[in-house]
């Protein structure tokens, strides 16, 4: 094995222990914080099989939610295995005089929900949030149930696999081709000349797409491990909702990142143009004081010696100022962080 290939494996092996943290130690965390240990809040989960039942908000015969929630969640959990979706039924009845829903099974109460547990800011009925909760603990009952089902744990289990082989192919031809442009890049530094005041900075361009070469290479491993890890976690019936939580975050930040880049594309097309222009006026007046410096343009107004740096200082002013004009249509220019420059840029 070379020790690009180890080098690779082990860079894997560390982005998927992190990456697996970042997916699950939130789950865990949200999981720890409907305990009754943290001081009482408005509203507490009622949980059961890594999912989220009811919601206790209101408190009833002087018990906080928070117990509520704690109780209910144990009575579910003593559930027998053979416990059957059909066999929980919910019941209307009051409790000190408070309207609401008992779930029962075989006669037993499970948990109540009722008028005080509704979500008041949404308009939340309790018709509406009854039925919720029966569906949401059917679907717990029947993830409980092929948990312990062979089929489903083995097509689970080839299927992770499976991920995790096309997982190190795909890693392997990222690298590959970044090493692939990397080399492309040096074999060319050589027979490529961009100047730019009379200095040649391809050079310089060209490590800086090395670098950005190596954290688009990445930024792609990263996201094939979380993709890899998210639709793992899909196929097994306990860690779904912590699959379907790490896809959604995803997805929320996908498009915040493209609401956020199409919020800028008018912005970034001005500085665009400015830039160009400017770049135009720079060439243009290179060309003129060229031709000053070498005696084929006469001007009484300059002498041919100080044509050179008489270019270097009007070239100069017009990045100034051109930076100055794009100034206010580069996106994010009005965060803090941008403000931030201006008063180092006021020293």
């Amino acid at each position: 094995m070379s020790g690009a290939l180890r080098q690779l494996i082990s860079g894997l092996a560390v982005i998927l222990m992190f990456a697996a943290l970042a997916v699950l130690v939130p789950a865990e965390a949200a999981a720890q914080s409907a305990t009754p240990t943290k001081p009482s809040t408005s509203e507490a989960p009622i949980r059961f099989w890594n999912r989220i039942i009811a919601v206790q908000r209101g408190i009833l015969a002087g018990t906080s939610p928070e117990v509520r929630a704690e109780r209910a969640s144990g009575r579910l959990t003593e559930l027998p295995l053979n416990a059957s979706p059909t066999e929980i039924v919910k019941r209307p009845f009051k409790i000190n005089d408070q309207e609401g829903v008992g779930f029962f099974f075989r006669g037993r109460l499970l948990f109540f929900l009722g008028t005080s547990d509704l979500d008041t800011e949404s308009g939340e009925q309790l018709e509406e949030a009854s039925a919720s909760a029966l569906q949401n603990l059917k679907e717990a009952l029947q993830a409980r149930a092929e948990e312990r089902s062979w089929p489903v744990i083995r097509a689970g289990l080839i299927f992770t696999l499976s991920g995790l082989a096309l997982l190190f192919a795909f890693c392997i031809a990222v690298w590959k081709t970044q090493t692939f442009l990397v080399n492309f890049l040096r074999t060319r530094e050589d027979l490529v000349s961009l100047r730019l005041f009379r200095t040649n900075v391809f050079p310089h361009i060209a490590i800086a797409l090395y670098a950005i070469l190596r954290a688009v290479a990445w930024l792609l491993t990263f996201s094939l491990i979380y993709l890899w890890i998210t639709l793992s976690l899909r196929r097994f019936p306990y860690t779904e909702p912590w699959g379907e939580q790490a896809g959604g975050y995803v997805l929320k930040a996908l498009r915040e990142l493209g609401t956020t880049v199409l919020r800028g594309l008018p912005g970034l097309t001005v500085v665009i143009f400015i830039l160009l222009f400017t770049r135009w006026l720079v060439r243009m007046a290179s060309v003129f004081f060229d031709q000053v410096a070498t005696g084929r343009t006469t001007v009484s107004w300059m002498d041919p010696h100080v044509a050179r740096a008489t270019q270097r200082i009007f070239a100069a002013i017009l990045w100034i100022f051109a930076i100055i004009v794009a100034y206010p249509y580069i996106p994010g220019s009005q965060t803090e962080a941008f403000k931030g420059l201006s008063v180092f840029s006021d020293w």
